[in-house]
Order: structure tokens, then C-alpha cells, then sequence
């Protein structure tokens, strides 16, 4: 069985490793040269042990002469146990796991930020689990500092469009067009993409249109990315934790990519019981992250529910 360990406990524990090496044999190095330049000078000259210097017999040029040959058998004492300590770094290096096979997911949630962001925040920095999150433009308004917390620890930062209207919406009795369009869908891409500027946010030029809804037009005018999802949660209308969590330990995959919204408390509730029970054994990304992991392009213009899984073996 392999051990998973996540990139910050393993620098911590090799941090830790490392120093407590150091400092044990630089000691004993310490220890055991002067020890030992003082046993065998005393050897070879008796007349100088304790008991003779302590009767007065004492020689100044003799005693710097002493300290001399400590310091120089200190100074290749330190010399060997660098060396020791550059091996034992190197073995470290080696033996801390470096391919993590486990499958690799990305987890979206839409529609924020809202009063339980905050709260999800605190418990994707808990598992150590970076998301992507689409957001509105006129809900980062009333919460920019839960954007701008987000996007500060390491939080990927999209676009929802500012209002939640759809994209592309056709009467289902006419067949008349009632969404944005083309020029409405960028106008509202534009507006967040400032709000969010305004904040000092980056977003990434990825984005997730309300209900899915999207036409090819819209996604080849328009210089973005655009992703649906191929896990969807439904939080939104079961509203209930356990048919989240049901959903998703049924339905993920390696290069899924979960729908969730972190304005429904429920979601978020489902999130902080599923993550711990599922890092065993799938690694929690960005999209960005999903893409580069499976080596993967990611290219403007064009619509993305998943990232379509290679056959190699996963090696980070």
C-alpha cells in the first residue's frame, strides 16, 4: 500500500528531519573532536595533562597550540558530517513519495460568494483542497472579501457572468431567443471580470454559463473557455448533504468535474464530510490543475464538461 502525502506535510516533515539531523551530529562532532584533540595531545605529552597545569605548570604558547589542533580537528569534523547530512538529504529526497497515483478531480461551485463561503474557506484550508469558483459579479460586490480571500490562498477565481441570466434561452413554444446572446454574454463577462479587477483578483479566462446554457456561436465569439461539468450534485434542488455525498462517491472519476454551489449551506456541509473520507484516494485540483495534471490542453473558444483522461501512468 502506498501513503498519499499532501506537498505541505511532506516539507514539514522533511523540515523537521533535516534540522533535527543537523544539529544531532554537528554535536557529536562537536563532542567528539574535542574530545579527541584533547585525549591525544594529552597522550603525547603528559606533562601537560590537568592535573600537571592545575599545579601551575602552565604553558600559554602550548594552550593555543591545543586550540589550535581542536579547531582544525572541529573543521574536518564538520566537513565529514556535511557530507552525511547532504547523503541523508539526498535518501529523504528519493524516498518521499513523489508519484501519487491516486485520480484527479476538480470540485466547482457556482453562484458565489455568499454567507457560507466563508465557512467552506476554512474547510478546504482544514484538507489542505484547492477549488475553482465561478462566481457572479453582483454577489462579489457584497462579498469581496471573501473573493479576495479566496483568490489569496491559491482558490482558482472564474466567471459566472454577473447576473445569472442565461446565455442562450429559446421559448420552448415559439423557439424564440431569449438570452443574452453574443453581445449580452460578453457585456456580462466584462462587467465581473472589472469587479474583479477593482479587487485585485486575476481571474482565470474560464467561463461557466448559467444553467449550462450555451450556444457554439457564443463559445467561438467569445475569448474564453468555457466549461460545463460531468458531476452534477443537484445540491440545488435535493438540498439535503446525504444526496450529495451520494451522488458524488457514485458518479466521480478520474477528470471529473463536480458541480456544487457554495450559497446552499447543505453543499457545503456535504463538502466538509466527503473530502476526508475520499483524499485517500482522489487528489482535489483546480481546473487548471485537472488539465496539467492529465496533460491535457486547455484552449480558449472552446466548451469542456471534463477532462478527457489519458492512458499514462500519473507521476507528479
Amino acid at each position: 500500500m502506498k501513503l498519499h502525502v499532501n506537498e505541505e506535510f511532506s516539507f514539514k516533515v522533511k523540515t523537521i528531519i533535516k534540522k533535527g539531523i543537523f544539529y544531532t551530529l554537528l554535536l557529536s562532532g562537536f563532542m567528539y573532536g574535542s574530545y579527541k584533540s584533547g585525549k591525544d595531545y594529552c597522550d603525547e605529552h603528559p606533562e601537560y595533562r590537568y592535573e600537571d597545569i592545575s599545579n601551575n605548570d602552565y604553558n600559554e604558547e602550548v594552550d593555543e597550540e591545543i586550540e589550535e589542533e581542536i579547531e582544525k580537528e572541529m573543521q574536518e569534523s564538520i566537513k565529514e558530517e556535511v557530507k552525511v547530512i547532504e547523503g541523508i538529504n539526498e535518501t529523504i529526497n528519493n524516498n518521499i513519495i513523489k508519484n501519487d497515483e491516486r485520480k484527479v478531480v476538480a470540485i466547482t461551485f457556482d453562484d458565489g460568494p455568499g454567507s457560507y463561503t466563508d465557512r467552506l474557506l476554512d474547510i478546504l484550508k482544514e484538507n489542505n483542497v484547492k477549488v475553482t469558483f465561478f462566481v457572479l459579479g453582483k454577489n462579489v460586490l457584497k462579498y469581496p472579501d471573501v473573493v479576495k480571500r479566496a483568490y489569496d490562498e491559491g482558490h482558482e477565481i472564474c466567471i459566472h457572468g454577473y447576473s445569472h441570466k442565461y446565455y442562450t434561452d429559446k421559448d420552448p413554444n415559439t423557439g424564440e431567443e431569449r438570452g443574452l446572446g453574443i453581445k449580452g454574454t460578453r457585456e456580462e463577462i466584462v462587467t465581473t471580470y472589472n469587479i474583479l479587477r477593482e479587487i485585485d483578483v486575476e481571474p482565470q479566462p474560464y467561463v461557466r454559463p448559467p444553467g449550462g446554457k450555451v450556444t457554439d456561436e457564443i463559445v467561438q465569439n467569445i475569448d474564453y473557455a468555457f466549461f460545463k461539468w460531468s458531476v452534477d450534485t443537484r445540491d440545488w434542488e435535493s438540498r439535503n448533504k446525504d444526496k450529495i455525498k451520494e451522488i458524488i462517491y457514485r458518479d466521480i472519476e478520474n477528470g471529473s468535474i463536480v458541480l456544487q454551489h457554495d450559497i446552499h449551506e447543505c453543499s457545503v456541509d456535504a463538502t466538509e464530510e466527503y473530502l476526508p473520507t475520499l483524499t485517500s484516494d482522489y487528489k482535489f485540483v483546480t481546473i487548471s490543475e485537472l488539465f496539467n495534471e492529465l496533460d491535457n490542453d486547455l484552449e480558449i473558444c472552446n466548451l469542456y464538461r471534463n477532462a478527457k483522461v489519458k492512458e499514462k501512468q500519473l507521476s507528479y
